[in-house]
């Protein structure tokens, strides 16, 4: 096994919980000699991950063999495992709802989710919206609480069945965009100009952990932001920094802004 302070030191202080967890996986593979499945990963726990198992030259599989997804699952294994997809232990649920009368938002679907099962963001996948359509990514095993546990949504009521990976839903990733000017790349510079808010607001964002930059925690509103970023910010969506188009005679910089919608 790679001695982790080698790994350590090319990721936050904050993220050595995460590495830790995925070292005790491969050392419990090591030492059964059986896979080990994730739970579902963001993509920036999926980079530490492969990272991590990369170092220690671990065989593994990701679940977007499956289908496409944002938030996947890892299954480590042993020199011997041959990859069966069944092993991700995963599968596709559409939310049954009267769509002629209501409609459901990412927020509400993961907050009753969440709230209602009494689980934590990891043990749920992608949640997929298409005209109305909901379908979401979850671990097997817990398809039958899900139908015990969850009769309303947001006082909608719901019903769950399964579908097939051939079923899921393409569009969610529709998004948004705008351009920006800014006189400065510094995190709370920018995105007071992406929100229409103060750089007081984005400070106090930042400072009851509302913000987030490629899925961690963005500490200080002086850092930079660069293309290709992804900025969660809880109230107001999730943007990406796409593109620089140059600068004004003014100086400010010309920002393509892509908002990620239903995220």
């Amino acid at each position: 096994m790679t001695d982790k302070r080698l790994i350590y030191q090319h990721f936050h202080s904050d993220e050595k919980v995460f590495i830790d967890k995925i070292s005790d996986l491969i050392t419990k593979m090591e030492n059964t000699y059986t896979y080990q499945l994730t739970e579902f990963l963001d993509p920036r726990q999926l980079q530490i991950a492969l990272s991590v198992l990369g170092q220690a030259q671990v065989k593994h599989f990701v679940s977007t063999l499956m289908a496409p997804m944002e938030y996947t699952r890892v299954i480590i294994a042993p020199d011997y495992y041959e990859l069966a997809v069944e092993d991700f232990n995963l599968t596709l649920v559409e939310i049954d709802y009267p769509r002629k009368f209501y409609t459901l938002s990412h927020r509400q679907v993961l907050g009753a989710l969440l709230n209602q099962l009494g689980i934590r963001r990891s043990l749920l996948g992608d949640i997929l919206l298409v005209d109305k359509r909901v379908q979401i990514f979850l671990d097997q095993d817990k398809v039958i609480y899900l139908r015990n546990q969850v009769e309303k949504i947001a006082s909608v009521p719901v019903s769950f069945r399964e579908v097939s990976l051939e079923e899921r839903l393409v569009g969610e990733g529709a998004s948004d965009e705008q351009l920006v000017l800014t006189i400065s790349f510094r995190a709370d510079t920018l995105l007071a100009k992406v929100i229409k808010e103060s750089r007081t607001t984005i400070t106090r964002l930042i400072e009851q952990e509302k913000v987030k930059c490629n899925y961690h925690l963005l500490q200080r509103g002086s850092q930079d932001l660069k293309i290709g970023d992804l900025i969660s910010i809880r109230g107001y969506g999730r943007f990406q920094i796409k593109e620089i188009l140059g600068q004004t005679k003014q100086g400010k910089y010309k920002v393509i802004i892509r908002q990620m919608i239903a995220k």
